[in-house]
Formats: structure tokens, C-alpha cells, sequence
């Protein structure tokens, strides 16, 4: 953020000293220009940085915590305190950096003394785990906008509230053409597989079987499964999904193999191609953020919360981990316990079923 150059001779740099650590820091990292090109952006290509005074820098950082994010995954969300500290703190290695080549004027002083705030994230990391009705009367209460970035990073849909929203997305979509009615399926098949979103993307025809005594779908996993073979997991269909998979392979062009695609050009003679299946990913998300938005479900329903509520569901109605880990097709026994807190309430229905008051 500064056209100063340095005058003289460079200094030689003592190993370990914090302006030889920055200096190594920054040729290594990309992550600096990345976070400078927001100070760029605020003060300017031309701006001295002997200019940056304490009151300067909390303009911008208050600019920052203003303004809506326009790009990535957390469209609609401002900025975070975390972030801004971040770029605070890149900003101020460029200051000493600067300052330890014999730059005169600079002040790294000037970077203690701004205030970047409260971030919510402190508050809703200390959020437990519940419905999404009970997380929108937490979110009023807190003064929390649902469109936070973490807002509902600990929420995970009741059964009722799992029913209310497949029947909504079935009655908008479930008349639709096939783009539509293809996210609708998805839905409905994450709901009951905790399928991921990738995934998704590798059930082919021959992997769904609806005819017979027990219909069934084959997942192809790769998640976790580094240097190891690919996993095929088969799981059951439920009756109430039976249908409307049949309407979409009917609706399918019959040269088409992947169920949740536009397209098979993410498959290979020898699988998938690993680029295209995330593009895929990325088409069968921003299909589903166009549904949703205009849901209550907005902010938060994703393709991974059907997974965490399928894993609460079955660890609340006192299944063990063993079955709830081969149903999820988690690698390891960790992420079970990341649910534990979950199934309180579960072992109380069992507890209170076993020893009834009117047994006692």
C-alpha cells in the first residue's frame, strides 16, 4: 500500500530478528497479498504508509465489519473479527518491514491502538447443538442476523421439521421440470443416506435398485479414504422415496447414467474425473441455493446438514456407534462423539419408557 522505497544500503539482518522473520514470512506466504489487497483496495495504490495513523486504520477496519461479502461461500455475510485482525496484522508487518529498511515516518504504534469490536462468533461458538426452530428464537434473542456466517453451524432439523421442509421442497418442485425435480431428489436421498455432496454426483443408474424386496443405492466414498481403495457403501431406500426415484430415471434421457446430474462428463473409463465431479458439486449447490432462497430455510439448510441430522436422529433413538458409523460411513469413531451431547434427550425417551411412573 505504499510507493516508499528504501534509501541506502539494506540493513543486514540478524537471524531470528522479527524483521528477518517477516521478511521470510512474506516470500513464503501468498496469504499476505491476498490479505493487502483489501488495504489496497480501501486506502489506495498512492497512500504513504508513514499516513497510516490510528484513526485511519479504524476507518478502515470499521469499513471492513460494514460491508457485505460479494464473493465466495459466505456471500451475504460481513466481515469477520478474526479477519479483520488478520489484515490488520498483515498490514503492520509491511509497516515494520518497511521501517527496519531505514523507511522514516512509519509508526507501527498505530496498529495497538484500533478497536476491532465484539465478533459474534465468539458467542455462537459457545452455542450448543439444536433444532432450527429453537436456534431462530436464540438467534432473536442475541441479537444475531441469520445470515451470519456462523449463525447455523450448530443446528440440526427435528424430524418434523425434516418432514415440513421435504414436503414443502416437494410440492414446489415436485411438479417442476427436471432441473428442479432432480435437487428435490437429491434432497430426498441426502435425508435419508447423509450422503455427501460430492457423492452425490457418482450414483449412477446401475447403482439404484427400486425393484425387488429391498430396494437399495450404492455410494461410492472417497472422503477419508486417502491411499486406500475406493469404499462402495450400499444403503436401503426407504418406501417413501421409491417414487419419486422412479419418476426421475423416467424422466432421465436414457443415455444419461448419473442420477443427480445435468450431465455424465465427469465420468472416465476408469471412474470419475475428480475436477469435473466437484464442478458438478458446485451446479447441484447453486441449484439448491436458488430453491431455498426463497424458504425459510435460507441460511440454514445445506447439503451437510441432512448428514448431521440423519447422525442425531440415529444416535437420539439409542443406536449404537458401530451401526450409526457403517450408516454415515464415518472412518472413525470421532465423529460419533461430536454428536454425544445429542443423545441426552434420546436415552431420557428410553430411560422413561423402560420405568413408567405407573410401574413405580
Amino acid at each position: 500500500a505504499t510507493k516508499s522505497t528504501c534509501s541506502g544500503k539494506p540493513i543486514k539482518r540478524e537471524r531470528g530478528d522479527l524483521t528477518w522473520c517477516l521478511l521470510r514470512a512474506m516470500k513464503r506466504s501468498s496469504g499476505y497479498r491476498r490479505e493487502l489487497a483489501v488495504a489496497l483496495e480501501y486506502f489506495g495504490a498512492d497512500c504513504a504508509l508513514s499516513s497510516l495513523s490510528a484513526a485511519e486504520l479504524q476507518k478502515w477496519i470499521n469499513w471492513q465489519r460494514k460491508k457485505t461479502i460479494t464473493r465466495g461461500r459466505n456471500v451475504g455475510s460481513t466481515c469477520k473479527v478474526s479477519t479483520a485482525k488478520g489484515r490488520l496484522a498483515r498490514l503492520r508487518a509491511v509497516v515494520l518491514h518497511f521501517k527496519g529498511l531505514g523507511v522514516s515516518g512509519l509508526n507501527s504504534d498505530a496498529f495497538d491502538i484500533p478497536d476491532l469490536g465484539v465478533d459474534p462468533d465468539s458467542i455462537e461458538d459457545s452455542m450448543d447443538w439444536e433444532g432450527f426452530e429453537e436456534r431462530l428464537k436464540r438467534l432473536e434473542r442475541l441479537g444475531i442476523p441469520q445470515s451470519h456466517e456462523h449463525a447455523f453451524s450448530k443446528v440440526v432439523f427435528e424430524r418434523s421439521e425434516l418432514t415440513e421442509m421435504l414436503r414443502c421442497y416437494g410440492d414446489t418442485l415436485g411438479k417442476s421440470g427436471i432441473d428442479d425435480f432432480r435437487i428435490y431428489c437429491a434432497v430426498l436421498f441426502c435425508s435419508f443416506t447423509g450422503t455427501r455432496r460430492s457423492e452425490l454426483t457418482r450414483i449412477r443408474r446401475a447403482d439404484v435398485i427400486l425393484d425387488g424386496d429391498l430396494p437399495q443405492a450404492t455410494l461410492t466414498k472417497l472422503k477419508g479414504r486417502k491411499n486406500k481403495a475406493v469404499k462402495r457403501q450400499v444403503v436401503a431406500v426407504p418406501q417413501y422415496a421409491i417414487e419419486p426415484l422412479q419418476k426421475l430415471l423416467k424422466m432421465m434421457p436414457e443415455d444419461q447414467e448419473c442420477l443427480f446430474c445435468s450431465d455424465d462428463s465427469h465420468m472416465t473409463q476408469n471412474g470419475f474425473d475428480q475436477r469435473r465431479v466437484l464442478y458438478h458439486a458446485d451446479q447441484l449447490t447453486k441449484a439448491y441455493d436458488r430453491v431455498r432462497s426463497k424458504t425459510k430455510w435460507l441460511h440454514a439448510a445445506g447439503w451437510h446438514k441432512f448428514r448431521h441430522t440423519l447422525a442425531s436422529v440415529l444416535l437420539q433413538q439409542g443406536h449404537s456407534q458401530i451401526p450409526v458409523k457403517e450408516t454415515i460411513g464415518w472412518c472413525d469413531d470421532s465423529m460419533a462423539e461430536r454428536y454425544s451431547h445429542l443423545t441426552v434427550s434420546g436415552k431420557a425417551v428410553i430411560i422413561n419408557r423402560v420405568f413408567s411412573s405407573t410401574d413405580l
